[in-house]
């Protein structure tokens, strides 16, 4: 695994350490949860998952991934639900995405880097490219309506805003209900 392009991370070991990445997206999620009246159902990845799941994947997993896989890596309860995203189904997923991906003729392969963290319906997905460093944008591939695939490239400058939106859409959502 290449270290090196932690060079510019606060920490470039973190691994099993506090994070602060996430910082903001966890506070959130905590009004949220009262906001909506709803357990805190997140179940973290032990660090030797996250560690195996680099070694499987052959690639450093970005730091701000990390840290979400070792806040809420295997389930969220309501928050999130209708993803797939919890650690036991990151290899379903990724071969699903490149699945959709043949199937919809996309001509633009994905980086053997890209690190494929959630799938929505089966007809699009998140992804962030772990070459981009420790916060890296996340993009998304879309099935349209057509059968054609779209990727949004920098869709959300790294996973915390990702969260962020979720959140608030969820808020509003509910809120409305």
């Amino acid at each position: 695994m290449d270290r090196d392009m932690y060079k510019d991370c606060d920490r470039p070991d973190a691994l099993g350490e506090k994070f602060m990445y996430l910082d903001r997206a966890k506070k959130e999620y905590q009004k949220m949860l009262q906001t909506l009246n709803w357990a805190d159902e997140a179940k973290p990845c032990t660090v030797d998952e996250v560690k195996a799941l680099e070694q499987q994947l052959k690639l450093s997993l970005p730091l701000a991934y990390q840290e979400f896989l070792l806040w809420m890596g295997h389930g969220s309860g309501e928050f999130m639900r209708g993803e797939d995203f919890q650690f036991g189904q990151l290899q379903s997923i990724r071969e699903a995405a490149l699945e959709l991906m043949q199937l919809n003729n996309f001509s633009e392969p994905l980086r053997d880097d890209a690190v494929i963290f959630t799938m929505h319906q089966g007809c699009a997905f998140g992804f962030m490219q772990a070459s981009e460093g420790c916060t890296p944008p996340v993009h998304f591939y879309i099935e349209q309506e057509s059968g054609e695939g779209l990727i949004i490239w920098n869709r959300f400058d790294e996973i915390e805003g990702y969260l962020l939106d979720y959140i608030a859409s969820l808020i509003k959502f509910f809120s409305k209900s």
